[in-house]
């Protein structure tokens, strides 16, 4: 997933019958918690890569044209069998629906303040958003990562936040530095092998 939701929490309040509560929990390389229920409306400019603009077209046009119809159906089916008022899967339809219409709403967002990173932008020696950077850790592991936004992180893909404690500590710097980050885990350094 681009840049975002890893997992969807969801409960009963005591007492309240099925009111339910979702906690979004986002990557920790990639955007900060919005907190309960919510998602950053900004009108701020958000820079994509070419690869992260299409992949957030593409989901938008999986949720539109096959998500969202699925679950209407869904929904639709459960009034028309007159389940609509005891069913547990009516409501959980219901809330999956609300789920995709945030997210429909926060890519579109997205997109609409769009800005694309052109891959002439990336400095061929400094590092900025944009850079593939080759890295190795204190153990000697070799790391390639792409320098991102926040909305297109996703560690698993070697696409790190700009605005990460790493990401933000390899800003600026050229292929030959020593970067020491000050992590939660304790402090770590990477030496830049190539900056791309």
């Amino acid at each position: 997933m681009v840049g975002g939701l890893s997992h969807c929490v969801t409960f009963t309040i005591r007492g309240i019958d099925r009111s339910r509560i979702s906690v979004w929990v986002r990557e920790f390389a990639g955007t900060d918690s919005e907190g309960i229920g919510g998602t950053s409306m900004s009108s701020e400019t958000v820079y994509l890569t070419v690869e992260g603009k299409q992949a957030l077209e593409a989901e938008l046009r999986d949720l539109l044209g096959t998500r969202r119809p699925s679950i209407i159906t869904r929904i639709q089916d459960a009034q028309a069998d007159g389940d609509a008022d005891d069913s547990g899967s009516h409501e959980e339809a219901k809330d999956e629906l609300a789920l995709i219409d945030n997210r429909v709403r926060e890519i579109e967002n997205i997109l609409r303040h769009a800005a694309i990173i052109a891959a002439g932008n990336a400095g061929k020696d400094v590092v900025q958003l944009g850079s593939h950077i080759v890295v190795q850790d204190e153990a000697g592991d070799t790391l390639n990562w792409v320098i991102v936004s926040s909305v297109e992180a996703n560690t698993r893909t070697g696409k790190i936040s700009s605005e990460s404690l790493v990401g933000a500590a390899m800003m600026g710097h050229r292929q030959g530095d020593i970067v020491a980050v000050q992590v939660p885990a304790g402090d770590m350094s990477y030496t830049i092998m190539q900056v791309s």
